[in-house]
């Protein structure tokens, strides 16, 4: 059987643009192989380090009652100040706003705020007062934030004290 000059000339183009696919395919199959195999383990820890974060969930906890069901110690959440350091466009105005109403010295905040470097969330300060919350919270000021935490009262002093034990205290890390 005898195929004419240009299905002979059809079939020959096809036939190198199959081949050319195949071995695009082995190159990138290649190149998948040397990446999974060469790099893979580098590759998993620097995602996981950039996705995968641990971060300690206090458990809330309860009232501490007497017999006639007066609070000895109980929970109650307190404002703290955080800086997202990246989205603070001038660092040393910020420190010079936030200093004076948490207590701090500027240069010591500016030096916090330039060392937080990548940092997303640098704590600036804890137990808030109630006139230093208004006043930070007036300030809006780009990467500054409030946050709640937990913080444990003892509204009849130390009251009791002899049966309350810190969180930790057997392990000897009590707050």
């Amino acid at each position: 059987m005898h195929y004419s000059r240009s299905y002979n000339a059809h079939l020959v183009k096809w036939h190198s643009v199959l081949v050319a696919l195949l071995v695009g395919f082995v190159v990138l199959a290649g190149r998948l192989m040397s990446v999974h195999v060469g790099e893979g383990a580098r590759l998993t820890a620097y995602a996981n380090r950039k996705q995968i974060a641990t971060v300690p969930l206090p458990a809330q906890r309860g009232f501490i009652c007497d017999g006639r069901g007066r609070i000895l110690a109980g929970s109650r959440l307190q404002k703290g100040v955080f800086a997202d350091p990246k989205l603070i466009p001038d660092k040393g105005l910020a420190a010079r706003m936030i200093a004076q109403i948490i207590g701090v010295g500027v240069s010591e905040l500016e030096t916090d705020l330039v060392a937080a470097g990548d940092r997303r969330f640098f704590v600036l300060a804890r137990r808030l007062s109630d006139s230093q919350v208004e006043q930070l919270s007036q300030l809006k000021i780009p990467g500054i934030g409030l946050f709640d935490e937990p913080s444990r009262i003892y509204p009849m002093g130390s009251v009791g004290g002899q049966i309350m034990v810190s969180p930790g205290a057997w392990a000897g890390t009590a707050n």
